[in-house]
């Protein structure tokens, strides 16, 4: 666990019996293979970017970043290192999201032409 709130570190360290660490050690350690980022939208893009370097698959929490251009950066560096990365949007296990998916795959509803999520 990384956090620089180390009363929330040591809270989910003992509920789950992680160790608590801080990024370098994180990042070097060959035995952590992923890596959960859920940390400020302003260092999504650089941690992603430093795990990807050190070969570990990624969980990222939207967005990667509000510039583009650092957003493209990102997934290129991802792409280059070839490991797994999937960005969180709770949308996409949503059931009723899920039935509309199925629905439209299944021809029912017809082409879509604009979708628009509140």
């Amino acid at each position: 666990i990384v956090d620089p709130n180390r009363e929330a570190a040591a809270k989910v360290a003992a509920a789950t019996g992680a160790e608590i660490a801080d990024t370098e050690t994180v990042m070097n350690d060959a035995s952590v293979r992923m890596v959960f980022i859920a940390s400020a939208t302003r260092t999504h893009a650089d941690l992603a970017m430093a795990a990807a370097a050190k070969g570990k698959a990624i969980f990222c929490e939207k967005p990667i970043d509000l510039d583009l251009k650092r957003t493209d950066e990102c997934l290129a560096a991802v792409a280059k290192a070839g490991v797994p990365f999937q960005i969180g949007f709770n949308r996409r296990f949503d059931p009723s999201f899920r039935a509309l998916k199925e629905r439209l795959d299944g021809g029912e509803i017809g082409a879509v032409e604009q979708v628009i999520i509140t």
